[in-house]
């Protein structure tokens, strides 16, 4: 995978910094030739120097080097994966309860005591069972600050009062089309139709976006006092 020389000066500075930090990736300079010194070495292994001074070296390129996963790797590596799958596909067309039942699922498996485990590949999965689950938690909590829910009504169409025999409508009134999350009204209006195909086969056109500031519902009876 292509990396720019900016990332790759920004990740040598901070292993320079940590050098306690395992990187499981090498990163290769493919500027260098067959008769460099230096050529197919890991970047990683070569001073920072060497890169900030030659501006000469643009195209690097990173390679998997998996050897040791040490705990702390696994919990990246698993909030990483899961940082691809969820917030570069489309917050809102996701489940949310769906991501709290992954959670329910995972913990079902974490060992609260995964400290006193002995077995190494046995301690990584308990790692990376609990980097998913703290995952799934600040999916959750970036999910319920950045998308809306929107109530979408229309005045078309006719409405009648309950136990009516009148041929023509006796109230007017506003008609729910449907209820939709979205990061603003214009996108939960395209969840909206993508969710609800039907809607495109009936006569409805004129439709209005609203945002919902709560999901509370407060139910009264207008006969009784």
């Amino acid at each position: 995978m292509k990396i720019t020389r900016k990332q790759v000066l920004n990740i040598l500075k901070y292993l320079n910094k940590n050098p306690e930090f395992y990187f499981p990736f090498g990163i290769i300079c493919q500027d260098f030739t067959e008769d460099d010194s230096l050529y197919d070495v890991d970047c990683t292994e070569i001073e920072y120097e060497v890169f900030e001074k030659n501006t000469l070296l643009v195209n690097f390129a990173l390679e998997e080097n998996l050897q040791d996963l040490y705990p702390e790797t696994v919990k990246l590596m698993a909030k990483g994966f899961l940082e691809k799958m969820l917030f570069e596909s489309n917050l809102s067309h996701v489940d949310t309860n769906e991501i709290k039942n992954k959670i329910i699922d995972c913990e079902k498996f974490i060992n609260p005591y995964g400290c006193e485990i002995e077995d190494s590949e046995k301690f990584a999965l308990n790692e990376f069972l609990k980097g998913k689950v703290e995952a799934y938690h600040e999916f959750l909590q970036i999910s319920d600050k950045t998308i809306k829910d929107f109530i979408f009504v229309t005045f078309e169409g006719m409405t009648f009062q309950p136990n009516s025999e009148s041929d023509i409508p006796d109230i007017e009134k506003m008609q729910v089309i449907g209820f939709e999350r979205g990061f603003n009204v214009n996108e939960a209006f395209e969840n909206l139709k993508l969710n609800l195909e039907y809607l495109k086969s009936t006569t409805f056109d004129e439709i209005i976006g609203i945002e919902l500031k709560s999901k509370q519902f407060h139910y009264y009876n207008l006969k009784k006092c």
